[in-house]
Parts: structure tokens; C-alpha cells; sequence
């Protein structure tokens, strides 16, 4: 994606439109470029909604894309377009795989990736057994911990990748930046992860709020990035499954730890 492409979507993006409205407008107009240049008229020919068309072109007279690219920088976050280096090779197998990702830190390549995801009400059977297999992972082999920074068994694996001296990579399903962080207690584990060289990456610019349909899409940039998903502890309805469903469409591999039969956190796992 040519630079000057890669600033005007970064605005868009920040207009509040999501990848299928950018989708749309790219089919539609040929150029990110030219869907920052048009007007709420063509954004509805192009498939949006009004009510969307209308939203974006009120944004689109407040943004300076440069200068939002600029601010970008100033924050160590990089936009990385599925057509350069940088973007995680494993994701272009991927079905609807993300036409870029903003990416603060380094994923590394060469290493194997575990996703490591449960429930965020983890209970310290989960949490004992979450640090037991990274420890003896890190034992093994040199291997890095994916999860979704959330509260939980989430933030256990990344907390205990980090103990153990392994990489790990931090999936938000909203911006990354101080104010629309979420959850917001997770910040400073999420600084610590890509200060001890690993990375925190979105699909979602600064500013957008983590909207709960942000983490089912979430989770496949998850299961997507690792060779296989170990779920921890998942009552029946859980994010986890999801991860887990998408592992397997992925045609990675799946592991659940056990957990006592009369629990609602293993119901998941079980099953």
C-alpha cells in the first residue's frame, strides 16, 4: 500500500467507519484516497448508510490526515498494511483476514505462537494452571504467548510469558491508545509487553471504543496469528469458543485444560 494511500485510511478509519465500510468504498472509488476526498452522496452510492455517510463526512471536515499520521507516530504506534513486511505472514491464511494492523511493539517472526485465552472471571485453579504450562513451556522451547489483554485468564498468560521470559503479543478489540484502552486496569501490563519486546496490535485506530462486537473479530486475529489456542477455563458461553472455533476453521490445533466436572468454568473446556 503506497504511504500516501496508508494515511488517508488511517483517516477514515478514524472517521468511525469499520472494514466493511472501508470495503465498500475502496470497490466502489478504486482509492482510500479518493473515499477521504468524496462526499456523504457518494459514500451512499458506494453502500454505506446514510446515517454513516453523513457521520463520516462531518469527521472528514474536522481531520487533517497528515496530521493525524504525525500523531500516530508521536505515540510509537505503526499502521502495517497485509502488503508489507511487517504484517504477520500467518494472517494472510486467514478468511476475512484485516487489510492492516496497528501495531505498537514488534512481532516477532520465526517463533512458534501459542494463544493461550480463557474466562475473565478465572478462577485460581485457572490462573495456578495457566502459569504451571507457560513455566513448563518456557522450560521446553523458545515460543510465543498470544492472548486478547483482557481480565482473567487473559491477562494471566501474558502476565506469566512475561515471569517466564517469553514474548508475547497483546490483541485489543478497540484503540490502544490511554483513553479508549480497555480494559483500562490492563494498561500497564500492556506497556510492560512491548517494553520487554513484544507488541500490542488492533485493527481499530486510537479512539475507538471496544464495542462488543469489536471482540468476536478479535479472537480470530487471535487464533489466526498462532499455531494453535489453549483454552484455560470456559463456562458455556464464553469469547474462548469463539477463539477455539476459529482455531479449528483455521485448521490449527486446540487444547483445553480440564477442570472439576461441577464447574461452570469447564463446561467450555469439556465440551
Amino acid at each position: 500500500m503506497p504511504p500516501h494511500e496508508k494515511k488517508f485510511l488511517h483517516a477514515l478509519l478514524l472517521t468511525g467507519a469499520e472494514y466493511d465500510a472501508i470495503q465498500k468504498i475502496f470497490a466502489a472509488l478504486g482509492s482510500f484516497e479518493a473515499g477521504w476526498r468524496t462526499d456523504a452522496r457518494a459514500l451512499e452510492r458506494a453502500g454505506l448508510s446514510q446515517e454513516l455517510a453523513e457521520r463520516m463526512a462531518v469527521a472528514q471536515s474536522r481531520l487533517n490526515p497528515d496530521e493525524e499520521m504525525r500523531k500516530l507516530v508521536g505515540q510509537g504506534i505503526a499502521l502495517v498494511a497485509a502488503d508489507e513486511p511487517d504484517f504477520p505472514a500467518e494472517l494472510h491464511e486467514i478468511a476475512s483476514a484485516p487489510m492492516a494492523l496497528y501495531i505498537k511493539g514488534r512481532v516477532k517472526t520465526g517463533l512458534p505462537r501459542l494463544a493461550v485465552v480463557g474466562t475473565r472471571k478465572a478462577t485460581a485453579y485457572g490462573r495456578e494452571a495457566t502459569q504451571k504450562i507457560i513455566r513448563d513451556l518456557a522450560d521446553q522451547t523458545e515460543i510465543a504467548i498470544v492472548s486478547g489483554l483482557a481480565q482473567g485468564i487473559d491477562a494471566e498468560a501474558h502476565k506469566a510469558a512475561l515471569s517466564s521470559g517469553l514474548t508475547t503479543i497483546g490483541v485489543l478489540g478497540g484503540g490502544m491508545d490511554r483513553e479508549s484502552f480497555f480494559p483500562p486496569e490492563n494498561w500497564n501490563l500492556a506497556e510492560e509487553i512491548t517494553a520487554r519486546g513484544g507488541a500490542v496490535i488492533s485493527e481499530y485506530p486510537p479512539g475507538a471504543p471496544a464495542l462488543p462486537h469489536h471482540f468476536p473479530a478479535r479472537n480470530r486475529i487471535i487464533a489466526g496469528l498462532s499455531r494453535g489456542v489453549l483454552v484455560v477455563e470456559a463456562p458455556e458461553k464464553s469469547g474462548a469458543l469463539i477463539t477455539a472455533r476459529f482455531s479449528l476453521e483455521q485448521g490449527r490445533d486446540v487444547f483445553a485444560v480440564p477442570g472439576p466436572m461441577f464447574s461452570p468454568n469447564a463446561i467450555g473446556t469439556h465440551r
